[in-house]
C-alpha cells in the first residue's frame, strides 16, 4: 500500500514543484489512483494508510481541474470534492481553501435538493413495483443509478441506494434472466457492503449473500458459492445480538448444505444443520417460509446422517417429512426430502426391518403416482422409487425389484432438466449395471457404459466435469474389457481412470486396476509399475478403519504378486502376502468384497509355494479357494475362476503329497469352471486348457482328457464373433494356437481319429467363417443393393453378439422383445 501512495504523491510533486502536468493528466493516473482507493477499502487498511489514500487520490483530481482551466473538468471536481469532504471530516486543514466554501454551504444544499426529488420520485415507482407492476423495475434501476452518482460516497444514504440498486438489479434478473444484471448486482453489492452505514450494510451483506448463490446455481462456479457463504456469516455478525436475521440463518445453512454435497466437509455439513435449526426454530407455525426452512432442516440433517450413520438424525428427518405431510406441502417439497432420505439409507445401509424397508417404497411409490402430471417433482419421486427398490433388490434378489429400479430411473432421467440431467443419467447407468452383474445380459452393460458416457459429457459441458462419472466409466469399460477382450474399451478405461483421479484418493484404486488390465493384456511394465505406485498413494491416504480400504490393499496385493513373477524379487513376493493379509483384516463396503481380499491371500500364497515351496503356504490357500466359494451363488460370474484357482491348488498339492481326494476334488472344479454358464469366455478358456493339460499330464484320469479338449475345442469360435474388430480376434487366437494340435494328438492317441479330424477343421475354420464372403446371396445382394447389405451385416453382428453372450451364460437366449429395437434402430 506504501508504494501505491508513494506513486500517487510522485505524480502530486511533478505539478506541484515542477509545473509537469504530464503525469496527473495521463490516463494511467486514474487507473493508477482508483485502484488504490479500491485496494484501501478491500484489504481493509489501517486507518492511517486509508487516510493517507484519500487525501492523496483527492489532490489528484484537484489538480486535474486546475492544471486545465480551459477544459471541462466538473467530473474531476466532483469526485475530488466527494473525496475531500471525507478528509474533511478527520482533519478540515488537509482540504484546499479553495474548496472549503463548496464543502460548507452551497454544493450540498444543491445536492440535497436534487436527491429529494429523485426520491420523491424513486417512492413512488417503488410502490408501483412492490404492487406487482415489474415493468417499472426499469425506472426503478434507472433512478437509484442517479441518485448514487449524485449522493456523496460519505453520506449515509449512498450506501443503501446502492444497496438497493442491487436488489433491484436482482429482481430484474429474474424477470428477465439477463446474468448482465446478475453480474452488476453483485459488483454494486460488493461497494454496498464496503459504504453503507451499519444499519444499512447487514441487509446489503444479506441481499449480496443471495447474489452469489444464484449465480452459483447459474454457473456451478464453486468460488461464489464461497462467497455467499462469507456475505451471509458476515451480516449475521452484524446482527444487534450477533445472532442473525431469519432469513440470514437460511441463506448460511443452504450454502453450506450446497458446498457440503459438493466436496463432502462435515464442517459445512454441521453449520448447515446448526443454522437451520435456528432458523426454523424461530420461524411461526403459521409462517409460509417454515415449510421452505423445514425442507432444508432435513436435507441438512439427512447430509449428515450419510456421514455419521446416527439413527436419532435419521429419525428426525423422518419427522419432519411427517410434519411436511401434515402442513399440506407441495408434493414436489415432499419428493425431494423423500429423495433424499432414501438415498440416504441406502447409503448408510441400515434399513434393519424389512416392514420398513418395504414402507419406503410404498412412499415412493405413491409419490410417483400423485406426481404423475408434474414432470420435474416427478422426477425426484422416480429417482427416490428406484434407488428404494434397488436397495430391497440387494437383500432379497428379487427380479422384479430390479426391473422396476430400471424402469424408474428411465423415468427420472426423461424428465430431468439440464440441471440435474446428469446425475439421473449416472444413477440409470448405475442400476443397468447392477442388473447386469446379477443377470449377465451385456445389452444392460452396453447400454450402461453408453448413459454414463453421456453423464459425463453432460457435467464436462458445464464446466463440472465430474470425476465419479469418469470413474465409473471407466468400472463399466475394464468390466466389458474382462467379458470380450476389446482393446478399444481397455484404452478408454485408463483415459477415463486418468481423468477421475486428480477427483479424490478413492479414485486411485480404480487407475491402479485398468493400468494392471493393460499390463496384463501388453505386457507394458510401465504399467505394472504406475499401477503400484498409483495403488500404494491411495492406500496411504485411505484412514486404517475406513470400509473401502480392503479392496485396495487386495489390488495391490495382486500387483506387487505380479511384479514378483515377472522380475523374481522376493521383497515383492514378502510383500504381497504382507499386504494380502492386510486386506482380509479390513473393513470392506460390501460382503461380496471379502472373497476377492481372500483370493489375494489365495494366490500370493500360491505364488509363495511356487518359489519356494511352503507346503504350509499350499494348505492355506487351498482353505482360502474354498472359503472364498462358499461366499458365491452357483450362478456367480466368479465362480469359475475361483474353481479354477482350487483346481490348480489341488493338483500342486496332489503332486506333492499324492492325496487321491485332492486329484478328483481338482477335476471336479475343472469341470464346474469349463461349464459354468456364467463364467466370463477368457476364465472358461484357461480352465479348460489347463485342464486338458493335467489329463495329458496324466495328473488327471485318462478320460478327462478327451472331454476337456473337447469343451477347449469347442469354445475357440467364440473368440471370433463377428463383432470384434480383426486386430482383437487375432489376437486371442494367438493365445490358443496349439490347441487344435494338442487337441487332435489327444484324441489320436485315444482312438478316436474322427474326432481329432473334425477338432482340427473346426479351428482352421473359426476365422475363414468370417473371412470368406466373396460368393453367395450376400454378394450378389452387395452387388445389386450396397446399403442394403451393410444393414444385413450390421443385424447379423448384433444378433451374433446377442447369440454369444447367450452362449457365455452372459445373458437369456436373444428374445424378440429384445432383438425387435435392436433391428428396429439398424
Amino acid at each position: 500500500m506504501k508504494e501505491q501512495i508513494a506513486a500517487i504523491v510522485a505524480r502530486l510533486d511533478a505539478f506541484a514543484k515542477r509545473g509537469d502536468s504530464a503525469p496527473i493528466l495521463d490516463d494511467s493516473a486514474v487507473e493508477e489512483a482508483l485502484a488504490t482507493l479500491q485496494a484501501a477499502q478491500d484489504d481493509a487498511a489501517d486507518a492511517e494508510d486509508t487516510f493517507r489514500v484519500l487525501q492523496a487520490v483527492a489532490w489528484l483530481f484537484w489538480y486535474r481541474v486546475l492544471a486545465t482551466p480551459d477544459q471541462d473538468r466538473r467530473a474531476d471536481l466532483q469526485f475530488a470534492i466527494s473525496l475531500f469532504r471525507a478528509v474533511a471530516a478527520i482533519d478540515p486543514d488537509r482540504v484546499p481553501e479553495q474548496l472549503r466554501p463548496l464543502l460548507g454551504g452551497s454544493v450540498v444544499s444543491a445536492e440535497t435538493r436534487n436527491s429529494a426529488d429523485l426520491e420523491d420520485r424513486l417512492t413512488q415507482e417503488t410502490t408501483r413495483v412492490e404492487a406487482g407492476d415489474l415493468g417499472r423495475l426499469d425506472e426503478v434501476i434507472r433512478l437509484l443509478e442517479q441518485l448514487a452518482d449524485l449522493v456523496p460516497a460519505d453520506d449515509p444514504d449512498h450506501g443503501r441506494h446502492l444497496a438497493n440498486l442491487a436488489m433491484s438489479l436482482r429482481m430484474r434478473f429474474d424477470r428477465d434472466a439477463d446474468a448482465a444484471d446478475l453480474d452488476r448486482a453483485i459488483t454494486v453489492g460488493r461497494t454496498a457492503g464496503m459504504v453503507a452505514a451499519p444499519r444499512e450494510r447487514m441487509g446489503a451483506l444479506s441481499q449480496l449473500s443471495v447474489a452469489y448463490y444464484m449465480r452459483f446455481e447459474l454457473t456451478g462456479d464453486a468460488g461464489d458459492l464461497d462467497e455467499a457463504i462469507g456475505a451471509s456469516s458476515a451480516a449475521l455478525l452484524l446482527s444487534p445480538d450477533g445472532t442473525g436475521r431469519t432469513g440470514d440463518l437460511t441463506n448460511l445453512s443452504l450454502a453450506l448444505r450446497k458446498r457440503s454435497e459438493i466436496g463432502g466437509n462435515p464442517t459445512d455439513v454441521e453449520g448447515a444443520v446448526v443454522f437451520g435449526r435456528k432458523a426454523v426454530e424461530r420461524t411461526g407455525p403459521r409462517d409460509p417460509a417454515l415449510t421452505s426452512r423445514l425442507l432444508n432442516l432435513g436435507l441438512a440433517l439427512t447430509g449428515r446422517y450419510r456421514q455419521s450413520g446416527d439413527r436419532d438424525e435419521r429419525d428426525e428427518v423422518v419427522r419432519i417429512a411427517q410434519q411436511l405431510a401434515e402442513r399440506g406441502a407441495p408434493i414436489r417439497t415432499q419428493a425431494v426430502l423423500q429423495s433424499g432420505l432414501v438415498g440416504a439409507l441406502a447409503a448408510r445401509d441400515q434399513v434393519d426391518d424389512p416392514a420398513v424397508l418395504d414402507d419406503l417404497v410404498d412412499a415412493s411409490r405413491r409419490l410417483a403416482v400423485m406426481l404423475r402430471d408434474d414432470p420435474m417433482a416427478g422426477g425426484y419421486a422416480h429417482a427416490s422409487l428406484s434407488i428404494a427398490v434397488r436397495y430391497r433388490f440387494d437383500r432379497t434378489g428379487d427380479r422384479e425389484d430390479i426391473e422396476e429400479a430400471v424402469g424408474a430411473s428411465r423415468a427420472a432421467a426423461a424428465t430431468a432438466g439440464l440441471d440435474i440431467i446428469a446425475d439421473r443419467l449416472f444413477d440409470l447407468g448405475g442400476v443397468l449395471f447392477r442388473r447386469f452383474e446379477s443377470f449377465g445380459n451385456p445389452a444392460d452393460l452396453d447400454e450402461s457404459i453408453t448413459v454414463t458416457r453421456a453423464a459425463l459429457r453432460g457435467s464436462s459441458a458445464v464446466g463440472q466435469t465430474d470425476p465419479t462419472y469418469a470413474n465409473n466409466l471407466s468400472v463399466l469399460l475394464s468390466n466389458r474389457y474382462e467379458h470380450f477382450n476389446e482393446s478399444t474399451d481397455l484404452d478408454e478405461a485408463v483415459a477415463a481412470a486418468r481423468l477421475a483421479a486428480p477427483g479424490g484418493t478413492g479414485f486411485l484404486d480404480t487407475l491402479a486396476r485398468v493400468l494392471l488390465l493393460r499390463y496384463d493384456r501388453a505386457g507394458d511394465r510401465t504399467d505394472l509399475d504406475d499401477a503400484i505406485e498409483t495403488a500404494r498413494a491411495g492406500i496411504d491416504a485411505t484412514p486404517a478403519d475406513a470400509p473401502e480400504r480392503g479392496m485396495p490393499l487386495a489390488n495391490l496385493a495382486v500387483m506387487l504378486r505380479k511384479r514378483f513373477e515377472a522380475d523374481g524379487r522376493p521383497a515383492d513376493l514378502t510383500d504381497a502376502v504382507g499386504v494380502a493379509r492386510s486386506a482380509v483384516d479390513a473393513p470392506v463396503e460390501r460382503p461380496m468384497d471379502r472373497q476377492i481380499t481372500l483370493a489375494a491371500l489365495a494366490n500370493a500364497l500360491m505364488s509363495r509355494y511356487r518359489h519356494d515351496g511352503d507346503l504350509q503356504a499350499l494348505g492355506e490357500a487351498v482353505e482360502m479357494y474354498r472359503a472364498q466359494r462358499g461366499m458365491v451363488a452357483a450362478d456367480h460370474p466368479n465362480l469359475g475362476t475361483i474353481e479354477s484357482n482350487l483346481a490348480i491348488a489341488l493338483l500342486e498339492r496332489f503332486r506333492s503329497l499324492g492325496e487321491a481326494g485332492d486329484r478328483q476334488e481338482a477335476a471336479d472344479c475343472f469341470r464346474t469352471a469349463v461349464t459354468t454358464a456364467s463364467t466370463p469366455l477368457p476364465v472358461r478358456l484357461s480352465a479348460a486348457g489347463r485342464w486338458a493339460y493335467a489329463a495329458a499330464s496324466e495328473d488327471l484320469a485318462a478320460e478327462e482328457t478327451g472331454q476337456a479338449y473337447g469343451l477347449l475345442a469347442g469354445l475357440l469360435p467364440l473368440l471370433a464373433w463377428r463383432g470384434s474388430g480383426r486386430t482383437d480376434v487375432e489376437w486371442r487366437l494367438a493365445r490358443w494356437e496349439d490347441v487344435p494340435g494338442d487337441a487332435a494328438a489327444a484324441a489320436i492317441a485315444g482312438g478316436r481319429a474322427a474326432t481329432a479330424v473334425e477338432w482340427l477343421e473346426q479351428s482352421r475354420a473359426v476365422r475363414w467363417s468370417q473371412r470368406l464372403e466373396t460368393r453367395g446371396e450376400l454378394a450378389a445382394l452387395r452387388a445389386a443393393d450396397p446399403a442394403r447389405a451393410d444393414r444385413l451385416i450390421a443385424v447379423r453382428t448384433e444378433l451374433d453378439r446377442l447369440s454369444i453372450a447367450s452362449e457365455l451364460g452372459q445373458g437369456r437366449p436373444a428374445e424378440p422383445d429384445l432383438v425387435v429395437p435392436v433391428l428396429q434402430n439398424l
